[in-house]
């Protein structure tokens, strides 16, 4: 009587084996792929225009959009830099706040 090694008794369990490896692989891959594109219309979504109380965001999205020398030299006097650093501190205080 032949004797049969393992790998030819049992060769459809290394099949079975790979399919299922394969259908694993795959659906990892579909998840990747719904949250890559979930991610990315996350992204896509804009800000809000104005939030309230925000006086110099709604002021910034006022300004043209023309790329004329004149029209940015406007825009750019037009805009109040005075408070820009205001939250400064604050800002500071979080980062050197340990969590």
């Amino acid at each position: 009587m032949e004797q049969k090694n393992f790998f030819e008794k049992f060769w459809y369990i290394f099949i079975v084996v790979a399919l299922i490896l394969m259908a694993v692989v795959t659906t990892l891959w579909f998840n990747n792929q719904k949250s890559l594109k979930n991610q990315a219309e996350t992204m896509i979504e804009p800000a809000p225009t104005s939030m309230p109380g925000d006086v110099a965001t709604a002021n910034l999205a006022n300004q043209g959009d023309s790329d004329e020398v004149s029209d940015i030299e406007n825009d750019i006097n037009n805009t109040n830099l005075a408070d820009l650093d205001k939250e400064m501190a604050d800002i500071e205080v979080e980062i050197s706040t340990p969590e």
